[in-house]
């Protein structure tokens, strides 16, 4: 590298998508960006471009460059009948905020600063947001000691208040809540797709992922794009995980079309119950579903019951709580004691897997020696 600031270097592109994945037309439209760095590296050029992209073939229809966040980029885009609340990450070299820009029905954009309005916080970061109705939304907010801090918008007023109103049983899902025009708050996790009902301070199922044959690691990560009869239309990046390793980086974004159907395609199959302490990697889980396409006779199905991970994200057990490290201690005790009795009175899972750091699992009265 020369010491001459007019130079010009070149760059590979990697493109993020910023999410906010929108369906017009048959079409997925979605915008991704990039940025160039320059010579002193303390600034950069941003660039985006919008693409539309065919759902049946897969094809890209057109691209077109659009406006480019400078020193940010969109985290997120929340569309709540009729708003679309754009949620950027802006960042100097020394500082970091967020920045909401907000279209309202009629059109009229708006941007507002979240330090500006609340004085008493840092707010550098936003978990996720819920919409209330009427206009308003319950954004989560990272406080110290990783707790969480609820505060609601008006977002026809511009004014923040902070929520007081006990939603311990959903404070976990605001990072990957959408919403649903006649639903509603929606979550997606490795059991299915839920309605979140904040006033009651619950989660309802919806849909039960039991019954299909998808990678639960990937649904952990899925997106509701939007429901549109008896066809769900979800995202998921490609998920690279083991039980101690996980990346996103220059992994492809999929696109999953669940369509309704009139009878179980997996009838008369002999089903056979999985499970797991702790959550399997992705090939793990991309096994057992090529097994189930493949395989006329069996079908492996996820048993999630004694799942350590699914109890925390269900809200059994947060990890703001102040003696959460004795909690997850005993929650894991009560989970493999508790799959012993089951296994032992014969009411347990036909196959369990990761298993092999339980010593009192390697009884040869429960299992069978497949090596033999």
């Amino acid at each position: 590298m020369t010491g001459d600031p007019n130079a010009v270097y070149k760059h590979d592109v990697s493109w993020t998508l910023d999410n906010g994945i929108k369906l017009e037309d048959g079409n997925a439209v979605l915008k991704v960006s990039s940025y160039i760095p320059n010579y002193s590296f303390t600034d950069y050029k941003s660039i985006a471009e919008e693409l539309v992209i065919d759902l049946n073939s897969g094809k890209l229809l057109s691209h077109k460059e659009c406006e480019a966040i400078k020193n940010g980029y969109t985290d997120k885009v929340y569309r709540y009948e009729g708003y679309i609340i754009e949620s950027v990450q802006n960042y100097t070299m020394d500082s970091s905020s967020v920045i909401l820009k907000v279209t309202d029905p009629e059109g009229k954009t708006s941007n507002i600063e979240l330090n500006s309005l609340i004085k008493d916080v840092d707010v550098s970061y936003i978990t996720g947001m819920m919409y209330l109705g009427e206009g308003k939304v319950l954004i989560c907010i990272p406080g110290r000691d990783y707790s969480n801090l609820f505060y609601e918008m008006d977002l026809t007023k511009g004014t923040v208040t902070k929520y007081t109103k006990d939603i311990s049983q959903i404070e976990n899902e605001f990072w990957e809540t959408t919403y649903v025009t006649g639903i509603g708050n929606v979550i997606v996790d490795s059991e299915g797709v839920k309605s979140v009902n904040i006033k009651e301070n619950k989660i309802e199922k919806m849909l039960s992922f039991d019954e299909t044959n998808l990678n639960r690691m990937a649904c952990s990560f899925m997106q509701l794009l939007t429901i549109d009869g008896d066809t769900m239309y979800l995202s998921s990046p490609f998920i690279f995980q083991s039980q101690y390793y996980s990346s996103t980086a220059n992994n492809p974004m999929y696109l999953y079309i669940l369509n309704k159907e009139k009878t179980n395609p997996n009838a008369g199959k002999k089903v056979i119950t999985v499970a797991s302490l702790n959550n399997l990697s992705y090939a793990t889980y991309d096994a057992i579903c090529r097994y189930n396409d493949t395989n006329q006779e069996y079908f492996l199905k996820i048993d999630e019951k004694y799942n350590f991970d699914r109890r925390i994200t269900s809200g059994e057990l947060s990890f703001n709580d102040a003696d959460y490290s004795k909690k997850s201690d005993k929650l894991m005790s009560d989970l493999s004691s508790q799959l012993m009795t089951d296994l032992v009175s014969g009411d347990g899972p036909d196959i369990v897997m990761d298993a092999a750091s339980e010593p009192h699992y390697s009884s040869g009265e429960i299992f069978i020696d497949l090596k033999r």
